[in-house]
């Protein structure tokens, strides 16, 4: 079954309703199929009734009683199913979202990073030799600046 795109919130549930009317109407069928074929097995009973009215429904025949379009059992089922693809929705949106954010911050960083190296080295190419032999070339390093407090820059 295809599923129209962009519904608004109101209308996706009425339209979720319906599917799930239908699915609830085919199984109904097979299991009063499957009575008729086994009359010792049979179904629940739909001790609680729920009636949804609305402007859908014909209001053309005031001699039948008016029955029960699902039980209280069918509409929890419904809810119930709603809730969940309501939940896996919300859920792939927040772990999107968490992605996306994760994503920015490590450019962040990465551009952080960039920018203090670049500022503390300058536009000179990176030597693998000269910081090996930093702390014998440069003044700033040795035994009596091992435990200073000030940080050479």
């Amino acid at each position: 079954m295809s599923q129209p795109v962009a519904l608004k919130a109101p209308e996706q549930i009425l339209y979720n309703i319906k599917q799930e009317y239908k699915r609830m109407q085919k199984r109904r069928h097979l299991e009063n199929s499957f009575q008729q074929t086994d009359p010792c097995c049979s179904t629940d009973a739909q001790p609680h009734a729920f009636l949804l009215t609305g402007p859908a429904l014909p209001a053309s025949s005031p001699l039948k009683k008016e029955q029960p379009l699902f039980t209280l059992r069918q509409v929890g089922m419904i809810c119930e199913r709603l809730l969940k693809e309501r939940e896996e929705k919300i859920r792939e949106e927040y772990e999107e979202i968490l992605t996306t954010k994760l994503a920015e911050q490590y450019d962040a960083f990465v551009k952080f990073t960039h920018d203090q190296i670049m500022r503390r080295y300058g536009e000179q190419p990176a030597s693998y030799s000269d910081e090996c032999t930093a702390p014998a070339a440069n003044p700033d390093y040795g035994p009596d600046r091992a435990f200073s407090s000030e940080i050479p820059r």
